[in-house]
């Protein structure tokens, strides 16, 4: 076969796949392909919570090597905390608290889908308060003392720390990665 041939066996058969009639696809297939794109597109709240969690845990964990507090700290002195406290015990703990979460927050940001990020945005309070709440949740559980008004100030610093870093870190991935 030649060049010429092989060119127009190539024409007729594209003008064949042109005029030749439409062949739509199953109704199973095209609904579960819609349904797919939808539920990439739109992820639970229950989900984004749960990969949240996960991305404050680890942050979080890193962040206890800057925590004297717990006897993980890798750095002199006492850390963050020797900052925290300029602002007396109370400012202390609310910095802990807007430090633990604001930082986890923004890295989630960055590592969450745009999709992800969109449901965060949309129920912004309910997800850092409930993160907030479980993670004093899981301190009491394992062990530690928590006494009201500490926890109280922590959490409030969990609370505006998180929306803060939250509103920064979608700010920022919009300008880096747009």
């Amino acid at each position: 076969m030649t060049k010429i041939d092989l060119q127009e066996d190539l024409a007729k058969e594209f003008e064949e796949f042109i005029t030749a009639e439409p062949v739509l696809p199953p109704d199973s297939i095209t609904s579960s392909i819609v349904s797919l794109v939808q539920r990439d597109l739109n992820p639970s709240p229950a989900l984004v919570f749960f990969k949240l969690s996960l991305i404050v845990l680890f942050v979080g964990l890193l962040n206890l090597t800057l925590c004297p507090q717990f006897g993980l700290s890798f750095v002199r002195n006492s850390g963050l905390m020797e900052y925290f406290m300029q602002f007396g015990s109370s400012g202390c703990r609310i910095f802990c608290g807007a430090f633990f979460m604001g930082t986890g927050i923004l890295v989630a940001t960055i590592i969450l889908r745009p999709e992800d990020n969109r449901v965060l945005h949309k129920s912004a309070l309910l997800q850092v308060s409930a993160l907030g709440a479980v993670s004093l949740l899981a301190f009491v559980a394992l062990g530690g003392e928590v006494y009201f008004q500490a926890a109280l100030l922590w959490f409030l610093g969990c609370i505006v720390g998180g929306l803060f870093c939250l509103k920064l870190g979608l700010r920022v991935r919009k300008q880096v990665f747009a």
